[in-house]
């Protein structure tokens, strides 16, 4: 095989290899383990949201999975919402009034897992 052959099939190969990865990245990112209710509210909140630091959590409190959105910090007294696996609302933290407690216990204890979507990524 002439030179000019092997590197076009490198190349070829190369380019197949990096196809393949950034589609096993997007299968994953379809199977996540985000349940669809806050699939659909991360969609309405990444609309919605002003600054360019907002980003949802998942975190841990009080045994079950709770999901956080936070608008960021570019404006004063904005509070966080808490949502449960299925969407619902538990409340939101922080805001004008400091309120720290949701079902009636201080969120402090939430236990950070991962972020699972942060705006302009």
């Amino acid at each position: 095989m002439g030179k000019g052959l092997c590197d076009f099939m490198k190349n070829t190969l190369l380019v197949l290899f990096c196809l393949f990865l950034l589609s096993f990245g997007f299968k994953n990112l379809k199977r996540s383990s985000i349940p669809s209710a806050i699939k659909k509210e991360i969609k309405k909140f990444a609309k919605n949201s002003s600054c360019a630091d907002a980003h949802v959590d998942e975190m841990k409190f009080n045994k079950n999975t709770v999901y956080v959105f936070n608008n960021g910090t570019c404006g004063n007294d904005m509070t966080t919402e808490v949502r449960d696996a299925k969407g619902k609302s538990k409340g939101s933290v922080g805001g004008f009034t400091g309120n720290t407690k949701i079902d009636g216990e201080d969120f402090s204890k939430a236990v950070f897992v991962k972020t699972v979507w942060k705006k302009n990524s």
